[in-house]
C-alpha cells in the first residue's frame, strides 16, 4: 500500500505553486553569479533573498539547466573515425608545405650556427668594430628586400577558410575606424587595403584581424589569437627574428588583450616588453647616424604601410625607394613612441619599474611628429599622449608609485608643492589640445593620471599596496599611530580624487555598447581603479577614527550609484555573445562591490 502524498490534500493553486518552486534553483541568479550562499529574507513575504533585499534588487530564480544526454559509445567512436579521416586528408594536403617548412628550418639552423645571416631577411643587424671611429651597435642595417617566396605561399587564415576577404576587409575597417582612435598603435594610409596588408605583412595582418574580431566575434578572436601566438613563439622566441612588423603586431596584441581567468595567467606584460626589446635591438631606441641605417631594395613586410603607400612592389626607381625609406623612418619614430607609451603606462598601473624611460631621442621623435607637415590625427593623438605620459612618468618617480612598499613618501609641504606644480602642468596640457585629439579615450587617460597624482592623500587610511593590482578590498584597517588633522592641501587632494573618479566614470558611461567593446583592456582597468578609489573613501567614511571620513559622506562619494551604472554598462557590453573583456571586468566589479 503506497504512502499518502502530502500534496493531495492541498488546493490546486497551492499545489501548482509548490511544484513550480520545486523546479527552480535553490539560489537566486545574483547569488549564483557571485558563487555565494543564498539566504531567504525572513521579513519578506516573497522568495526574495537577504542580499537582493538589501540592494533593492529584483530577485529571480532560474530553472536548472538540463544536462545533455551522454552519447552512446558507438556513436562517439563513429565521430572519432570521421575526424581521423579528415585529419589524414589534411596531412596529405600539407605534405608539400611541410617539406618546404623543414628545409627552411634546416637552413635557419645552419645560419644560426655559422653565419652572419642569423636573422631572417626581414631584418639584419650587423655590428662592426673599428679601432678608429666605430663602436658596438654603431651600424644597423635594415634589409627591406621583398619577402621570401615561401612566406608568400604560406596558407594563412584566409586560405584555410577562417576568414573571407570580404570579412577581412570589414575587420580591417573596424580596426582603422573604431579601434585605433582609442589607442594609436599603427597607422595606415587612407587608400591602403586589407589585401595589400595581407600580402606584404601577414603577421601584422593577422594581429589586426584578431584585435578587430574581439570587437565583433569572441570565438573568432580566440582562434586567430591562438594562431598569432604560435607565430610569435616560432618567429620571435625560437628563430630569434627581429622586425618592425613583429614589434607592431605585439603592441596590437597587448593593447587589445583578452584577459585570462587568473591574474597570474596574464601575459600582456610579456608581450609589451618583448615588443620593446625587439624595438631596441633593431635600433629604434636611439638616434641613428646618417650612414648607420641602410635600406636595400623596395619595402617589404617589415616596412609600415606609409612606406609603401601608392607604390607597387615592382617599383624600384630611386625616387620611390628614397620616399619609402623616409616613410619607414617616420614610422620607426612612431613605433618607438608607442613602445614608450605602453611600457610607461603599464609600469605605473602595475606599480612596477618602467623598463623604457623617456630619452632625448624620443623627445626628438615627438617634436618631429608634432611639426610634421603631413601629420594626421593619429600623429597628434600619439604626441599628446606621449607628452601626458611623460608628465605621469615624472611624478610617478617622485612619489614612488613604482615602489608601493616605500613608506617614506608623505604629503608634507614639499610633496604638496610638487602636487601643485604637476597640477598646473596637467591643466596646461589639457588646454593646449584640440577637440579632435581629446576624444573619450584620451579624456579617460587624463582623468586617470590626475587620480594617480592625488592618490597619495588616501595613504593616511589605506597603505599604498592596496592600490597595486590585483586589487583587494579589505575592511578599513586603522593605524595605531595618532593621526594629525588634515591640512587644506590634503583635503583638496582628496576632493580631486573624488572629482576625477566621477569624471572618468561619467565619460565611460557616456559611451555606447559598440564603442565600449572597442576599448583597449587598459580602459576597463581605469574604470575598476576609479571604483576602487571611491570604495576606499567609502570605507574611511564608515570608520569613526578616520580623519578622511570627517570631510566626506556617502552622498558626495556616490559609490553605489556609480558602481551600479558601471555594472549595467559592463553587462550591456558583455551581451549574449559574452564578450570576454567586459565579462571579466564585470566579475571584478562584483568582487569590489
Amino acid at each position: 500500500m503506497s504512502e499518502p502524498n502530502p500534496a493531495d490534500g492541498m488546493p490546486v493553486e497551492e499545489r501548482n505553486h509548490t511544484v513550480k518552486e520545486a523546479t527552480l534553483n535553490r539560489a537566486c541568479d545574483y547569488c549564483r553569479g557571485l558563487k555565494v550562499r543564498c539566504f531567504p529574507d525572513p521579513g519578506s513575504s516573497s522568495s526574495t533573498c537577504q542580499r537582493c533585499a538589501r540592494s533593492n534588487r529584483a530577485c529571480t530564480y532560474a530553472a536548472p539547466q538540463r544536462r545533455k544526454q551522454r552519447k552512446r559509445t558507438d556513436a562517439r567512436v563513429a565521430e572519432l573515425e570521421k575526424e581521423m579521416k579528415a585529419m589524414r586528408s589534411l596531412l596529405r594536403l600539407d605534405t608539400v608545405d611541410g617539406n618546404r617548412a623543414m628545409e627552411q628550418a634546416q637552413q635557419t639552423e645552419k645560419n644560426l650556427r655559422y653565419g652572419q645571416d642569423s636573422f631572417p631577411d626581414h631584418i639584419i643587424l650587423s655590428q662592426e668594430l673599428n679601432d678608429q671611429n666605430t663602436t658596438p651597435n654603431s651600424q644597423v642595417t635594415m634589409d627591406v628586400s621583398p619577402p621570401q617566396i615561401a612566406d608568400r605561399e604560406e596558407r594563412d587564415s584566409v586560405d584555410r577558410g577562417l576568414l573571407t576577404m570580404a570579412s577581412a576587409t570589414e575587420l580591417y575597417n573596424i580596426f582603422i575606424n573604431e579601434l585605433t582612435p582609442h589607442y594609436p598603435t599603427v597607422t595606415f594610409p587612407s587608400h591602403h587595403t586589407a589585401d595589400e596588408l595581407r600580402r606584404r605583412r601577414p603577421t601584422l595582418f593577422l594581429a589586426v584581424m584578431a584585435a578587430a574580431s574581439g570587437r565583433t566575434d569572441p570565438n573568432l578572436y580566440s582562434v586567430l589569437n591562438a594562431e598569432l601566438l604560435q607565430i610569435y613563439a616560432s618567429r620571435a622566441v625560437i628563430t630569434g627574428e627581429k622586425s618592425l612588423e613583429l614589434v607592431q603586431s605585439m603592441i596590437i596584441t597587448a593593447v587589445w588583450y583578452y584577459p585570462k581567468d587568473k591574474f597570474y595567467q596574464l601575459k600582456f606584460y610579456q608581450y609589451i616588453h618583448m615588443a620593446a626589446t625587439i624595438a631596441l635591438d633593431i635600433g629604434l631606441g636611439s638616434k641613428p647616424a646618417s650612414s648607420s641605417i641602410k635600406y636595400q631594395g623596395p619595402c617589404n613586410s617589415t616596412t609600415v604601410s606609409s612606406g609603401i603607400a601608392g607604390q607597387s612592389s615592382q617599383d624600384t626607381s630611386p625616387q620611390s625607394t628614397e620616399e619609402e625609406s623616409d616613410d619607414a623612418m617616420v614610422d620607426a619614430k612612431r613605433t618607438i613612441l608607442v613602445c614608450y607609451l605602453i611600457c610607461s603606462g603599464v609600469a605605473i598601473s602595475l606599480r612596477r619599474p618602467n623598463m623604457l624611460r623617456f630619452n632625448s631621442w624620443m623627445k626628438q621623435c615627438t617634436s618631429f611628429l608634432e611639426n610634421l607637415p603631413t601629420a594626421t590625427v593619429f600623429d597628434r593623438r600619439l604626441v599628446a599622449r606621449v607628452r601626458l605620459q611623460n608628465i605621469a612618468e615624472e611624478f610617478a618617480s617622485l612619489l614612488s608609485l613604482e615602489d608601493p612598499d616605500d613608506t617614506s613618501i608623505t604629503l608634507d609641504s614639499r610633496t604638496q608643492l610638487t602636487l601643485k606644480a604637476f597640477e598646473r602642468r596637467l591643466r596646461v596640457w589639457k588646454e593646449s589640445q584640440d577637440p579632435e585629439v581629446m576624444n573619450a579615450s584620451t579624456l579617460m587617460l587624463y582623468y586617470h593620471i590626475n587620480i594617480l597624482l592625488h592618490e597619495i592623500a588616501l595613504r593616511d587610511d589605506h597603505p599604498a599596496t592596496d592600490f597595486k593590482p590585483p586589487y583587494f578590498v579589505d575592511r578599513f584597517r586603522p593605524e595605531s599611530r595618532v593621526k594629525e588633522k588634515l591640512t587644506a592641501p590634503t583635503i583638496d587632494a582628496i576632493m580631486q580624487c573624488v572629482t576625477f573618479s566621477h569624471d572618468l566614470l561619467d565619460t565611460f558611461m557616456s559611451l555606447d555598447v559598440s564603442t565600449t567593446r572597442a576599448l583597449p583592456v587598459y580602459k576597463f582597468v581605469m574604470v575598476c581603479y576609479s571604483i576602487l578609489i571611491l570604495t576606499k573613501l567609502s570605507q574611511s567614511v564608515e570608520n569613526p577614527t578616520s580623519e578622511i571620513g570627517k570631510i566626506l559622506d556617502h552622498s558626495s562619494i556616490a559609490l553605489d550609484s556609480y558602481t551600479d551604472r558601471a555594472i549595467t554598462q559592463f553587462t550591456k557590453a558583455t551581451g549574449i555573445e559574452e564578450f570576454r573583456v567586459p565579462s571579466k571586468f564585470l566579475f571584478v566589479l562584483n568582487c569590489i562591490r
